[in-house]
């Protein structure tokens, strides 16, 4: 398989650049975007799976999952939120809205690797049936 395209979206630049520098050195093509807007204008280029952070200022990760899910005519694009502020309330209203997977910061970026990796060569563009969108 080719390198797997991500897009990662974060409004905390040191977050965004560590993880970029990480999937970069793992064989991913990257790119990063500070906030949602920036991520739907960068995501009509084709990118094999998302990572976001879930609170942003503006539109948050959870809007930016609905967007994409709503809008977007090619195959659903997995998505993995990482967030520091998770409860199983919350991952269930995610994957609700279409996130296949939810990470706990600080995230093991080996982890997220993996996560995205698996979700990128998997995906079966079909989240009704997705076998990935249980927890992580």
């Amino acid at each position: 398989m080719s390198e797997p395209r991500v897009l990662l979206v974060d409004d905390h630049l040191d977050t965004l650049q560590l993880y970029s520098t990480y999937l970069s050195l793992e064989g991913f093509s990257v790119t990063a975007a500070s906030n949602v807007m920036q991520a739907l204008a960068l995501s009509s280029g084709g990118v094999d799976a998302i990572a976001t952070d879930l609170a942003m200022p503006g539109m948050d990760g959870a809007q930016l999952i609905r967007e994409m899910r709503a809008t977007r005519a090619e195959p659903p694009v997995p998505i993995v939120v990482v967030t520091g502020q998770a409860d199983d309330r919350i991952e269930a209203a995610l994957a609700e809205i279409g996130s296949c997977r939810l990470l706990r910061k600080p995230c093991d970026l080996s982890r997220l690797a993996d996560t995205l990796r698996s979700l990128a060569s998997t995906c079966v563009h079909d989240c009704s049936r997705c076998p990935n969108r249980e927890a992580a």
